[in-house]
């Protein structure tokens, strides 16, 4: 084993723990609240939210198995597997927070929401009371042919914990 596989070891070890802690605390918050989950891709997203810390232990297995095979398909699993997590969102809609287990934004002194909706992404901007504005993109699944659907589903949920919703639409 030489430095240059110590140091990806290292730092395959930190960026999980790093996700790992990130999950915990938002998962943390939001099991003191009811929340809904919404998923922008996937069908099955319940499945994935119960899958994705068991999923971050298993990334510890493959880092410690590499430290023993040596093999390159282990850090591609170990870097590609994320990738599926984040690259279709799961969104998490609470009374106090919008977004997913990494990055969400808390919504407690929330005006309204503006949704713009585009081919490829949808971007929500929050408008706070006090004028400030916080944006969040969420790409939308290429392969799936009933898009409005999934972001109608989101955009009712948002109406449901009663907030105040603006919609805009891009081709």
């Amino acid at each position: 084993m030489n430095y240059v596989d110590i140091f990806l070891i290292i730092i395959m070890c930190i960026v999980n723990t790093i996700f790992l802690y990130k999950v915990i605390r938002s998962k943390k918050n939001l099991s003191m609240n009811s929340y809904t989950i919404i998923s922008l891709g996937s069908s099955n997203d319940k499945i994935m939210d119960k899958l994705i810390i068991p999923y971050l232990f298993f990334n510890y297995i493959l880092i410690l198995l590499y430290i023993v095979i040596s093999e390159f398909f282990l850090i591609f699993l170990i870097i590609y597997m994320p990738i599926m997590f984040l690259s279709l969102p799961i969104i998490y809609v609470s009374n106090d927070y919008i977004g997913t287990l990494v990055r969400g934004v808390d919504t407690r002194n929330i005006d309204f929401i503006e949704i713009n909706v585009h081919v490829e992404y949808i971007e929500v901007v929050f408008k706070y009371k006090n004028e400030v504005y916080k944006k969040l993109k969420y790409r939308l699944s290429i392969l799936r042919k009933n898009k409005d659907v999934e972001v109608n589903k989101f955009i009712d949920t948002l109406k449901e914990y009663g907030y105040k919703i603006y919609v805009k639409t891009f081709n």
